[in-house]
């Protein structure tokens, strides 16, 4: 392989990097949301704003998000 093991395992603890930057771009584009709208929407409207960004949410997933 050509690194030390200590080397490889490091990176192997990492394997949720992806998902972490993932969900705190949601987070930060929830909290512009709802700056951006006074904080009215709901769980609904805030899924509709966030598949117009691209991002798929199910409701209780978002419903999660928010109340970190």
């Amino acid at each position: 392989m050509g690194i030390s093991p200590n080397a490889y395992y490091n990176d192997r603890k990492d394997r949720k990097g992806g998902y972490k930057k993932q969900k705190e771009y949601i987070k930060n584009k929830i909290l512009q949301i709802y700056q951006e709208y006074s904080g009215n929407p709901g769980y609904g409207m805030m899924r509709f704003y966030l598949l117009r960004a691209k991002r798929r949410l199910s409701n209780i997933t978002l419903l999660k998000y928010r109340q970190e």
